[in-house]
């Protein structure tokens, strides 16, 4: 990751850089009712996941989140947990996203889970994909492998049918032989039956 921006932040100490620190205990913390806050990433990034730590308290949590990544889509995100009973303190929640490639994912807050929230943020946030770089060369692969593949089984068409043609030619060849030998067969059997009558009827 290249680094993040935010919209606001309630002092320095509270900025967005902190949900991506590994440090649960810190956190991205903002006044504004419809905050927002971008990550940079120092290349592009094919993502397929997002995973979401809020803050605690319900009346700071966040209801609906809308991506927006460097192709200009989006994707809206939710609902999240309200955790209105402070059973979901320091719960991830993931989220699958439509695989998109990407530099940069601009997050933003489209709907609280209270109105006149005096807080908003995240704690941490994950992103999950891997470089883009790398699922175009194992696209390029499959489409290498395919393609071998494609061409070794035209290939074997290829020998197959010249088998049977050799093997339809050979048949034909025994059969025409066989033909052949048969009428020399009768062709002798009946010189000797036209022999044999001429010597019966020898005075």
């Amino acid at each position: 990751m290249a680094g993040c921006t935010h919209s606001s932040s309630t002092w320095p100490k509270y900025g967005c850089m902190k949900t991506m620190d590994g440090d649960q205990n810190t956190y991205w913390q903002t006044s504004e009712q419809n905050p927002s806050m971008t990550v940079n990433f120092s290349m592009s990034y094919k993502l397929t996941q997002i995973g979401i730590m809020q803050l605690n308290y319900a009346k700071n949590r966040i209801k609906r989140i809308l991506l927006e990544f460097s192709d200009k889509s989006s994707q809206l995100i939710g609902p999240l947990l309200a955790n209105d009973n402070r059973k979901h303190d320091f719960e991830w929640e993931l989220f699958p996203l439509k695989p998109v490639n990407t530099r940069m994912v601009k997050i933003m807050a489209k709907e609280m889970q209270q109105k006149d929230a005096p807080f908003s943020g995240f704690r941490e946030l994950r992103f999950m994909g891997e470089p883009e770089e790398l699922t175009t060369q194992s696209d390029k692969v499959v489409t290498t492998q395919t393609e071998k593949m494609e061409k070794n089984r035209d290939h074997l068409k290829g020998i197959l049918k010249k088998r049977r043609r050799m093997r339809k030619k050979k048949i034909r060849t025994i059969v025409r032989k066989s033909v052949g030998s048969r009428e020399k067969d009768m062709g002798g059997l009946q010189m000797s039956f036209l022999v044999t009558l001429v010597a019966f009827n020898l005075p």
